[in-house]
């Protein structure tokens, strides 16, 4: 698998602990990164580079922003 890194500065983003995230009945959670991914335009920065909460805005298209996960990064 190849590592997600931040759009930004291409560093690789941490694997978070999944026991921590959130419980899906009949399923499994893709992995969960310490960065965030936009919503719009696909481009997946660390929240050092943003220098924003996780919920702001992104750094390129001013678009939302939901946390890193796998099934999401990549494009």
């Amino acid at each position: 698998m190849k590592a997600v890194t931040c759009a930004c500065c291409n560093r690789a983003l941490e694997r978070l602990d999944m026991n921590q995230g959130a419980f899906v009945i009949g399923g499994t959670l893709p992995a969960l990164y310490s960065g965030v991914v936009c919503n719009q335009c696909g481009k997946v920065e660390c929240t050092q580079c943003k220098g924003t909460p996780i919920n702001g805005p992104c750094l390129w298209c001013r678009g939302s922003v939901s946390p890193a996960y796998e099934n999401l990064v990549g494009r």
